[in-house]
This record gives C-alpha cells, structure tokens and sequence, in this order.
C-alpha cells in the first residue's frame, strides 16, 4: 500500500518537473497561437520587442559592416574606412526595417507568409517539415530565469544560418518571455 503511494508521488513530481522542464516550449507555442490569431496584446506580454529589436538590429548592422569590409577586399585601414562611411547611408535603412519587422504586427505577417507558403505545399510534405524542424529543436538553461530554445532554420534557402536561437526570459514558474532571437547570420 505505501509503495503504491510512493511510486504515484514519484510519478506526480516527475510530472511537474517536467511541465516545469518544457514550459519555454509551452510559452513559444503560445506567442505563435497568438500571432495566429492576431492578438497583438498577448504576443506583447510573450515577447520584449524593444530587446529583441535592439538585438537584430546589432546583428544584421555587424553582418552588413563585414560584408562591405569584405566587399572592398578584406580588413585593411581603407577598406574599414570606406565601409565605417558606407555605413553611416546604411544605418537608418537597417533601423526602420527592424522596427517595421520585429513588431507584433510584423510577426504576424511573417506567420501568414509561412502559412501562405505551406498551403502550397502538399499535407505529407508539411508533416515531413515540422517532423524535421520538432527532431531538430534543442532546449538547455543557461541560467533557472534563461531557456534557449535552437530551432533548424526553417528557410533552408536562405545561406548560412543553419539554426535560428530563440532566448527566453522567465516571468513567472510557468510562464516565458521572448528577449533575444539569435540569427546565427
């Protein structure tokens, strides 16, 4: 009689701390639930935008600043000069597309694309796709208030990145926040 209820309290707590476990993958599902449904005040309550775009906005400048360092022959006192200039013209474009992008509105759109794009697609293909993208996802802590979840990237087209890094912030036991996306540029 008391093993039984031994072996039913081991199983519960594994349970939850397991639920506890998962939970950034609970919370990511729930930011793209409500991109889905266009509820733009529950994505802001999942999703930092002002950190998530400051971060983008670092990365893509720096990959702009060594494509055009490298463009003009590598890393020489010159070739940084005229890039540093170069820069200065690229700087507030690379600014307003972020903002425009990395909105609630602007994962929104990007979601229906996605959609758009797998409506074309046939049924066995877009199971064999989330198959693919769900074997390939990793979860690790950094710290018990950081979760990374890394996803394969799901634009295979687009060179380079072969994973995208997705930074969540705990709020609360259960609940996530979205902070840094990591593009792997």
């Amino acid at each position: 009689r008391m093993k039984q209820r031994d072996l039913l309290a081991a199983c519960a707590l594994i349970g939850v701390a397991g639920g506890v476990y998962l939970s950034p993958l609970v919370s990511l599902g729930m930011l793209i639930n409500a991109a889905q449904q266009g509820d733009i005040n529950r994505m802001e309550q999942l999703v930092n935008f002002t950190e998530l775009r400051s971060s983008i906005n670092k990365q893509v400048k720096i990959k702009a600043e060594n494509q055009l360092t490298e463009s003009l022959g590598g890393r020489n006192l010159f070739s940084e000069m005229i890039a540093s200039v170069g820069m200065l013209a690229i700087n507030p474009v690379v600014d307003s597309k972020v903002n425009e992008t990395v909105s609630a509105a602007g994962l929104i759109g990007a979601l229906k694309d996605i959609q758009k794009q797998s409506e074309n697609q046939n049924k066995i293909e877009q199971v064999m796709g989330l198959g693919k993208q769900l074997s390939g996802l990793r979860l690790s802590y950094k710290n018990p208030n950081q979760a990374l979840l890394e996803l394969p990237n799901p634009n295979e087209t687009a060179a380079g990145a072969t994973k995208i890094s997705l930074l969540m912030e705990r709020k609360q036991l259960l609940q996530w926040k979205l902070v840094d996306v990591q593009l792997n540029l």
